[in-house]
């Protein structure tokens, strides 16, 4: 014992026990200090029955006052103490007359301490600690109600600071269910909910009703594809018993033995069931390595295990509920067969199960059901057992043990709960009318139940199944029957997006966003609410104020974890670009989105709105006559978003959109792929891009081609005049290429004699006829197809010059120079003939070799005579007119000569 005390620098003092005999004086006390393993351990001993008092002065002090007197010798040591938790020690003793004695102890800082009284020696103990629970850490992870209370004291709150409920079951970080206490009323006066959704002004909750004349399915339709929705979580009514068997935790009983061992033992057991948590952890280090093969090693640890499992739920820190579960599995491999055992493995199973963990609870759930089989809460452990593989998304297994309880469980609550909870497991399988159809069985089974998660599981299962007229009545009926619960932050929120799916004024279903933030700030409802509201400012506002809307909704998708959120985020945010014309800005966001999860459900939101943005970017282009940029880029994402594009309407503007940008290849290996798939469907193609496709083979002069598309083509009254034009232009160019002469030629007349009005294009098709004809000399053919066009085509046309040059040409070809040569008169001082220099020395020939050399010069003059290829030839020929002027009679005599310059040029 003195070698103990040594040891660990223990102050003792004498033990004097003082019998006196006289009838007035009373036993006086003797005392002693040590420490106790972490602790310092203060004894009074003297009296079988004690009448003390212990006043809190200060934080930092407190005073005992025992009626008795203090032998002299403790009160002179006591007085010099210096402790590290027991700073300080002043003891005033007076004669027993007087009636008491009192004790002044000076604490340091974070120091506690309990007092209590022991048997077998009598003696009152006072037991000072340092205070380990980690207020920091607490104040960093409070949670739910604490948190609440928290904001209470100092600026009151707008935000409930809770985690959200997660994409699965709901949540809470304590294991009491907030929810229940909330339909209970025990938070009704607190600001948790800081106004039911009950308002007086609207007492039939109008503001939430939606009517069936409101509905319009092609507004829905249309407004499905451009908007995005995240899954809310289901409202599971709790199996899970873990509050309930924390309050009949084990008890367990340290008998006294005047051992050091045993005392310390004891100072374990007596730190625990003081709640002094952080003493308790230091003091349980400290006795593990003293006494390593202790015989209170295995009680120790299962106060250990609760005491971990304490101070998780204190502050959230899963490293202690790892230490309690380590602590566990020790203790079980000693005592498999202890009650608390037993215990233990349900109360880490239930923990588990609150914490979402499915498969680790599955295991759990599994071993009991095994070990225990004739436990008094055996259905309740099957019913959580199902419930931890409807968690693990283990949906065949949940349904099969719900089915097992649902006709052999012997407590009727179990196999209503069962039942109840198997149609979940079809929605989240997406198996939503599955899920309507089994709700409505169980209500037939048991109409007297209603709870609140039946109405607003049945109104999330209808919204996915596409019945929002359905799904918004049930969520006004639970918001009406419940209207202080948690989870009308989500009930509100689908409210107004089911209104603004259907089309409504946005006058409707903003002031619906407005209030599920104002009541529920900060809950995930709510704050898919506040993206709403943020994502309808972005394209009324200027680009600054756009960009801090946009920097609200990332910082309010930041506070949660699933990729749901951030798809949600980004297709919010991208579609409001989109809405803002900003479509390429928008497509950055998507991508983005896109590349952190391909896999991800909304994935599949994506890829339509990135070929959307394209699509309308390059249009944009287009309109503007930005060909340079439209090719950029189309050709940018060629080999990516566009490289496997299964849209058939898509498809078919790219490859417009090639067309137009001048990319010829990519446009018809797209036009083709359109073709492929229309065929594919059984579906015809439309003229347009019958033409485009005819067009593209054209440029390529694979005439087999053009023929096959242009056989789908009629020119019957489904095409415009100009479309029929450009059919038979290219029907026509296919037989004049594959020498189908008769066919081209009849094909030109058949159609040029079936135009009625259209003067314009029946004035090409004629122009295209008369080259036909001329182009194989047939030039009287020629001349009877242009003539007729003269009455038409008055003189200040501007297509007068085409077909007076066309038919001064065919009037030469057929021996009528005078007729040409008065066509031309008619055109010389028109400006495209100025212009077009080629024609006009071919007019000025045509006059000179008809020896109108004066009007010959006067038409060349037009030309610039100095440089070029024609000045060279005018020259040449006016040159040769002078010799002929001077040598002419020469050549004349020579009768082989003769008549030698007529028709040279």
């Amino acid at each position: 014992m003195q070698k103990f005390f040594l040891n660990n620098l223990v102050l003792i003092f004498s033990f004097l026990l003082i019998f006196l005999s006289s009838p007035f004086v009373k036993a006086k006390i003797i005392g002693e200090i040590s420490k106790l393993g972490e602790a310092e351990h203060l004894a009074l001993l003297g009296l079988n029955t004690w009448d003390y008092k212990i006043d809190k002065i200060n934080s930092k002090k407190i005073r005992l006052r025992i009626s008795s007197e203090i032998l002299p010798e403790f009160t002179k040591t006591a007085n010099k103490w210096k402790g590290s938790y027991l700073k300080n020690i002043k003891v005033i003793s007076k004669k027993p007359l007087d009636g008491e004695s009192v004790i002044t102890l000076t604490l340091n800082k974070n120091v506690s301490y309990f007092d209590y009284l022991t048997d077998q020696p009598s003696s009152l103990v006072i037991d000072f600690y340092e205070n380990k629970t980690t207020t920091k850490k607490k104040n960093k992870s409070v949670t739910g109600l604490q948190a609440n209370k928290k904001s209470s004291k100092g600026k009151k709150s707008n935000q409930l600071q809770r985690k959200p409920a997660s994409g699965e079951f709901i949540k809470f970080d304590s294991h009491v269910s907030d929810i229940n206490k909330i339909i209970e009323g025990e938070f009704s006066n607190q600001s948790l909910v800081k106004k039911g959704v009950f308002d007086s002004s609207d007492p039939s909750y109008s503001r939430f009703t939606i009517k069936k004349k409101e509905i319009d399915l092609n507004k829905i339709e249309k407004n499905l594809k451009k908007n995005v929705f995240v899954n809310f979580p289901t409202l599971l009514e709790s199996s899970s018993q873990l509050e309930g068997l924390l309050a009949d935790i084990p008890l367990h009983v340290i008998r006294s033995k005047n051992k050091t061992e045993t005392k310390e033992a004891q100072l374990l057991h007596r730190l625990y069931k003081a709640k002094s948590w952080g003493a308790f952890n230091k003091m349980y280090e400290y006795f593990s390595k003293t006494y390593p093969d202790s015989k209170y090693k295995n009680l120790l640890r299962s106060l250990a295990t609760s005491t971990y499992f304490n101070v998780w739920k204190l502050t959230n820190n899963k490293s202690f509920l790892e230490k309690a579960e380590n602590e566990f599995l020790r203790f079980q491999k000693k005592m498999p067969d202890s009650r608390v055992t037993e215990f233990w493995k349900k109360v880490l199973f239930y923990t588990n199960l609150e914490l979402a963990n499915g498969i680790e609870a599955a295991r759990l759930g599994e071993d009991i059901v095994e070990e225990y089989p004739l436990a008094s809460d055996l259905e309740n452990i099957k019913l959580s057992l199902a419930d931890s593989y409807l968690t693990a998304g283990q949906f065949k297994r949940a349904r099969e043990i719900y089915d097992e309880l649902r006709k052999g469980a012997a407590s009727q609550e179990i196999r209503k709960l069962a039942s109840f909870t198997r149609p979940i497991t079809y929605i989240k399988q997406k198996k939503m009318n599955k899920a309507v159809e089994q709700y409505l069985d169980f209500k037939k089974e048991f109409p007297t139940f209603d709870e609140p998660g039946y109405y607003f599981n049945m109104a999330e299962a209808y919204f996915w199944k596409g019945n929002y007229y359905r799904s918004a009545s049930l969520y006004k009926q639970f918001i009406k029957k419940y209207p202080k619960h948690l989870m009308n932050n989500y009930a509100i929120t689908r409210i107004g997006e089911i209104m603004s799916l259907m089309g409504l004024p946005e006058k409707r279903f903003s002031p619906i966003y407005f209030e599920s933030v104002y009541r529920f700030g900060g809950l995930k409802g709510a704050d898919i609410a506040q993206i709403r509201l943020h994502s309808l400012s972005i394209p009324k506002s200027k680009k600054i104020e756009a960009d801090h809307y946009i920097d609200e909704i990332k910082k309010i998708a930041s506070k949660y974890e699933g990729n749901d959120m951030r798809y949600f985020r980004d297709i919010i945010i991208a579609d409001s670009l989109t809405n803002d014309k900003e479509y390429l800005t928008s497509n950055e966001y998507l991508d983005r989105a896109y590349k952190e999860n391909p896999y991800n459900s909304f994935a599949v939101k994506i890829k339509p709105r990135i070929l959307e943005n394209i699509k309308k970017q390059t249009r944009s282009y287009l309109d503007k006559k930005d060909y340079l940029s439209a090719i950029s880029l189309l050709e940018n994402n060629r080999k990516s978003w566009l490289s496997n594009v299964k849209d058939l309407d898509f498809k078919r503007e790219l490859a417009r959109s090639f067309e137009l940008a001048g990319l010829d290849d990519y446009a018809l290996a797209y036009f083709v792929d359109y073709a492929s798939g229309m065929k594919k469907e059984g579906k015809e193609l439309d003229n347009q891009v019958i033409l485009s496709l005819a067009t593209l083979y054209q440029k390529r002069k694979d005439y087999e081609q053009m023929d096959t598309y242009l056989k789908m083509l009629s020119t019957s009254n489904t095409l415009s005049e100009r479309d029929k034009f450009k059919t038979v232009k290219l029907k026509f160019e296919v037989y004049d290429e594959t020498a189908a002469y008769d066919r081209a030629e009849k094909l030109l007349k058949t159609y040029i004699s079936s135009i009625n009005k259209n003067e314009l294009v029946k004035l090409e098709s004629s122009f295209l006829l008369s080259d036909f004809y001329a182009e194989r000399a047939q030039f009287k053919d020629a001349l009877k197809t242009l003539l007729p066009l003269e009455e038409a085509v008055k003189d200040s046309d501007k297509n007068y010059f085409r077909l007076s040059k066309k038919l001064i040409k065919v009037f030469v070809k057929n021996g009528k120079d005078r007729l040409a040569m008065e066509k031309a008169d008619n055109i010389l001082k028109s400006k495209e003939f100025k212009q077009d220099k080629n024609f006009v020395f071919y007019v000025g020939n045509l006059f000179s070799n008809n020896n109108e050399w004066k009007k010959a010069k006067e038409i060349w003059s037009m030309i610039d005579q100095k440089n070029g290829i024609y000045a060279k030839m005018i020259n040449e020929k006016l040159n040769h007119k002078k010799w002929k002027k001077d040598y002419g009679k020469f050549v004349d005599r020579i009768p082989a000569m003769e008549g030698s310059e007529k028709g040279e040029y």
